[in-house]
């Protein structure tokens, strides 16, 4: 796992900066992230064929939604889950992903709350979406899972 962790950060690190910065991900970068995985994935079978597949779809429901709503949640959010999809796989993925809206959501009521901001701030979610990749695949790391 610690590849997959390696990964990750070289994923998520420039991601979670230009979130911070400018609420917008760099879909091109991450585009080429996604393929690489794939290549990598496919030549050294890092991961099963079908955890991968799986993950990249998983990351485009997230593209789906953010179509049908119009960017509730953002497109180069979709983009970048399905990267990790294809990074990592499926299991992983959606494991981090649910923890991130999760933190997320929490974070958003407290802001909410303390700042007297409104519902429709919008949060940048790169770095919600990094912490919980972190956090998980330190525990896979330390449990050997």
């Amino acid at each position: 796992m610690a590849t997959g962790l390696i990964g990750i950060l070289i994923l998520l690190t420039p991601c979670t900066v230009l979130d911070l910065r400018k609420k917008k991900l760099p879909v091109i970068y991450i585009g080429i992230f996604l393929a690489a995985a794939v290549v990598i994935n496919l030549v050294t079978g890092r991961i099963a064929l079908w955890e991968m597949v799986f993950g990249i779809l998983y990351g485009a429901v997230f593209l789906l939604i953010s179509m049908l709503t119009k960017g509730a949640i953002g497109f180069g959010d979709g983009v970048m889950i399905a990267a990790a999809g294809a990074w990592t796989g499926v299991v992983f993925t959606m494991t981090a992903s649910i923890f991130a809206f999760l933190t997320a959501g929490i974070f958003g009521l407290i802001y909410i709350k303390v700042k007297k901001m409104d519902r429709k701030t919008k949060l940048p979610f790169a770095p919600f979406f990094l912490f919980n990749c972190l956090w998980i695949g330190v525990l896979e790391w330390i449990t050997g899972g």
